[in-house]
């Protein structure tokens, strides 16, 4: 319960731009979970996204998780909520796809795959409008 409660207070800290909190509360969760020996599959999530938001790697924490849970789409899910809290949205829909295709019954990927299709489709009209040149009489 306690590497919970850490992992949710780093993402939370994350969220807001806490880098020196996540960094110190990712280092308690990662502590914890070796003296317990429990998965640290979201831990290495979480480490992921701090890497992704730091504009760092994330290829190494991206596999360790995959190796250590086939098909955990919430990696992916996470790291795209990353992605659209900073309105990066063709990267986090780009994760979303993949989120439901390791992990096809994942419904929230599914909902936020769907949203950036549509968000994506929606924009196309306006730039195509603002591409056009004014019409002059």
């Amino acid at each position: 319960m306690r590497l919970k409660a850490l992992l949710l207070a780093a993402r939370l800290a994350l969220e807001t731009g806490a880098n020196d909190d996540v960094a110190k509360l990712l280092e308690q969760a990662a502590a914890l979970a070796k003296a317990q020996q429990l998965p640290t599959t979201e831990l290495n999530t979480l480490l992921a996204a701090q890497a992704q938001v730091q504009g760092r790697d994330t290829t190494g924490l991206v596999n360790a998780v995959l190796h250590e849970r086939p098909g955990y789409g919430e990696l992916y899910v996470t790291l795209g909520h990353f992605y659209d809290i900073r309105r990066r949205y063709t990267e986090a829909t780009a994760l979303y796809r993949k989120a439901v295709e390791i992990q096809p019954d994942h419904w929230e990927a599914r909902v936020l795959l769907g949203t950036g299709l549509a968000t994506g489709v929606l924009k196309l009209p306006q730039r195509a409008k603002a591409d056009k040149p004014p019409v002059t009489g």
